[in-house]
C-alpha cells in the first residue's frame, strides 16, 4: 500500500500536478485510482470530494483534524498553546465523520504553533500508517475530556498590556507560525 501511495505522489509531481492543493482532484483520482485519500484542512469546510460518501470499490477517505478550534484563532494550533493545555488532539475520521483513530500529542512550555503543527503531522502520519497497516481503521480511543474544544473562549486579537509575562509568552508562541510575523 505504501508503494502505491508514494508512486502516485511521485507521478503527480512528475506530471506537474500539485499533490497537496488540487483544485479539481476528481480527474486525478480517476486517473491514479488511489486506495486511500487524506485531507488535512486547517480550518473550514472539506473539499466537495470529501463531503461525498465513498463509492463502493473507490478510495477510502480520511480527514485529519488536529488542535482545538477556537473562535477568532488564526489556526488550530493556537488554542492548545494559548489555553495552556498539556496536550493537543489529533483525530483521523472517515469521510462520513466518525473518528477511527485518535492521539494526544504532549505540549511543552517551549512549543510554538509551528512546532505543534510538526507534532500533529508526525502523530497523524503514525495513525495513518496504522490504518494502512491493518488494512482498515482501528477504533478511536476516547478523547480526554476537554481536549477537543475551547468552550466559550475566543482568541484575543492582540496582546493586552495588563497581561503577565507568562501570558504574553503563550500568546506569542501560539502566533509563531512562520512566515506569520508574531
Amino acid at each position: 500500500p505504501y508503494t502505491t501511495l508514494f508512486r502516485s505522489a511521485r507521478h503527480c509531481v512528475e506530471t506537474g500536478l500539485c499533490f497537496a492543493l488540487l483544485e479539481d482532484a476528481r480527474s486525478a483520482v480517476e486517473e491514479f485510482k488511489p486506495d486511500l485519500m487524506v485531507c488535512a484542512p486547517a480550518v473550514g469546510e472539506l473539499p466537495p470530494m470529501f463531503r461525498e460518501a465513498a463509492a463502493s470499490g473507490g478510495p477510502k477517505k480520511f480527514v485529519v483534524r488536529a488542535g482545538v478550534p477556537m473562535e477568532g484563532a488564526p489556526w488550530p494550533e493556537f488554542a492548545p498553546i494559548w489555553l495552556d493545555h498539556k496536550s493537543s488532539p489529533v483525530t483521523i475520521a472517515a469521510a462520513a465523520g466518525e473518528a477511527v483513530a485518535f492521539a494526544e500529542v504532549p505540549l511543552t512550555s517551549s512549543d510554538t504553533a509551528i512546532t505543534l503543527r510538526a507534532k500533529h503531522g508526525d502523530a497523524a502520519a503514525k495513525l495513518l500508517a496504522d490504518i494502512v497497516g491493518t488494512d482498515g481503521a482501528p477504533k478511536a480511543a476516547a478523547p480526554t475530556a476537554g481536549s477537543q474544544e475551547a468552550p466559550g473562549a475566543a482568541a484575543p486579537p492582540q496582546i493586552d498590556l495588563s497581561w503577565d509575562e507568562a501570558t504574553v509568552d503563550r500568546y506569542v508562541r501560539a502566533h509563531n507560525l512562520p512566515p506569520h510575523d508574531a
